[in-house]
């Protein structure tokens, strides 16, 4: 359909939304760190033009640990989960091309983006509001963007002195 009131980023108000609960909170008997897209072993996705909403109890958006790439986030909107994206630093062979613009990614309980890549890119974002760690944490990266990114919001529910920007070599 036509796109509604879009956002600075580009991101309509009427886009189409997904909203997920957990039912079993995190780390209680039972819980089975569910991640909506889980992106271990993918090639070239692109998700768009789409609003993703959960609780804090659901793992992540997107998670993986190995050959992730490429993947491009265009356009999302997300609030909730325990860390959005959650790309591991475990067995990283592979993860190349990770892109995240234009978006709008808020609220998790821990990261709301925890990852690395080679040709790494995060550009355009609003990226916010992480309860008890660092808002983006970026492990590893190599030919690295990013850019024109509002981050703010780490512990939010602390004192611990999280950043809204960590970086690794």
């Amino acid at each position: 359909g036509d796109c509604l009131n879009p956002d600075e980023r580009g991101i309509c108000e009427n886009a189409p939304a997904i909203n997920l609960e957990y039912p079993i909170a995190y780390g209680e008997d039972g819980y089975q760190y569910p991640s909506l897209f889980a992106i271990s072993r993918t090639n070239d996705w692109r998700i768009h033009d789409i609003e993703f909403k959960a609780n804090t109890n659901y793992s992540s958006l997107a998670g993986g640990a190995t050959d992730i790439g490429p993947f491009l986030f265009l356009r999302v909107k997300s609030s909730g989960f325990r860390t959005m994206i959650a790309l591991s630093h475990y067995r990283t062979a592979g993860h190349d091309q990770f892109m995240i613009v234009d978006s709008d990614l808020s609220g998790a309980n821990n990261n709301v983006v925890y990852t690395g890549s080679e040709q790494l890119v995060l550009m355009g974002n609003d990226i916010r509001d992480a309860a008890t760690s660092h808002v983006v944490r970026v492990w590893q990266a190599y030919s690295a963007v990013i850019s024109h990114n509002s981050l703010s919001g780490s512990s939010l529910t602390n004192d611990n002195g999280r950043a809204a920007l960590k970086l690794h070599g």
